[in-house]
């Protein structure tokens, strides 16, 4: 005999179910432990939000993995995963170091271990950086903030670099900032990383990283793919409009709400030169800082293409030769993503 349930018993019984799968779903993603790590002597290793990558599960296992030092240099820290595994590795004896911007990181030292060593900055510019280091050997480089939002949701991207030398840099840049002074500048640098070239260009270190930007457009010979947070930079929209009248194929998404927002004159140059500007069509930020040329050159890191990231803030980015095609494959399918998810400009 078939039972026919009331109506609001059938809808407490659905409410119930969905309740328990999104219970589910967040404990299988906080517990899981399966996490690819770059290897010594292999390509960099690429995580992206639009790939189903949990930015911060991967973090928090790298963190987990640490048996002699954790640095960290970040903008915005507010993730329980992420605070959780520092204290934990602070208790175990690892040495821990922090430096986070001021006012984004507010009261942050009321949720770290007070073994862990702190360093708050304050500047005219932001503590903009997001650079990740364990054991003096892996170092993690991208767009992603260490909050749950820009961890899971907010479009990212964040490079994984298996290089001893490449992780002396970054330690020696965190060791370099204190809370009202850069000690120390970085002049850009060269690497080898399982083969590829690898540039890292701290700012605003480097004076010449607008200059390198430019003529890495200048050299795009078929496609150049853009997707970027916040962009307030003419000189780079002229090249991108160069580029694409020399018969470069041109794409380019940034932040619906920054289009209408920080990025609004750079969104309106573009379209008056017949540029097609798309912006994310979803709830979460497009937090991208990327350039991406001809499928061999990725440029990404935490600086948006604003005159504060190349002049005031603690900021960064990489610039990676000679793509991999693995490299190449993920990229690709990740901007299909960003482009599904994506409509035109207002």
């Amino acid at each position: 005999m078939r039972v026919k349930l009331p109506p609001h018993w059938r809808k407490l019984m659905i409410s119930t179910f969905t309740l328990f799968l999104t219970a589910f779903y967040f404990w299988v993603g906080e517990n899981a432990t399966t996490v690819r790590f770059p290897d010594s002597g292999t390509p960099i290793e690429l995580y992206s939000t639009e790939m189903q990558d949990d930015l911060g599960l991967a973090m928090k296992a790298a963190i987990n993995e640490a048996k002699n030092s954790v640095t960290l240099m970040i903008y915005a820290m507010t993730d329980h995963r992420i605070i959780d595994a520092l204290n934990k590795k602070a208790e175990e004896g690892v040495r821990i170091k922090v430096v986070c911007d001021a006012n984004a990181s507010r009261r942050i030292e009321e949720k770290l271990s007070p073994q862990i060593a702190l360093t708050k900055r304050f500047l005219s510019g932001l503590m903009h950086l997001k650079v990740l280091v364990i054991d003096e050997k892996q170092t993690w480089i991208g767009s992603a903030n260490m909050t749950g939002e820009s961890l899971r949701h907010h479009s990212n991207l964040v490079a994984a670099i298996d290089s001893q030398p490449v992780a002396a840099t970054a330690i020696a840049k965190a060791d370099s900032l204190t809370a009202y002074e850069r000690t120390k500048l970085f002049p850009h640098t060269t690497y080898s990383v399982g083969g590829q070239k690898m540039e890292l260009w701290f700012l605003p270190d480097n004076t010449g990283g607008v200059a390198h930007l430019k003529s890495l457009i200048q050299g795009a010979k078929k496609t150049i793919r853009v997707a970027m947070f916040t962009w307030t930079r003419n000189d780079l929209a002229m090249e991108i409009i160069k580029a694409r009248d020399r018969g470069v194929a041109v794409e380019i998404v940034i932040d619906k709400g920054s289009s209408v927002g920080a990025s609004a004159k750079i969104v309106k140059l573009l379209k008056k030169n017949n540029l097609a500007v798309k912006v994310n069509n979803t709830a979460a930020l497009l937090h991208n800082k990327c350039l991406y040329i001809d499928d061999n050159i990725l440029v990404n890191g935490s600086a948006n293409w604003t005159q504060a990231a190349f002049n005031s803030n603690d900021d960064c980015f990489t610039v990676l030769y000679d793509l991999t095609q693995t490299q190449t494959t993920f990229l690709n399918n990740m901007w299909k993503v960003i482009i599904a998810e994506s409509m035109p400009a207002r």
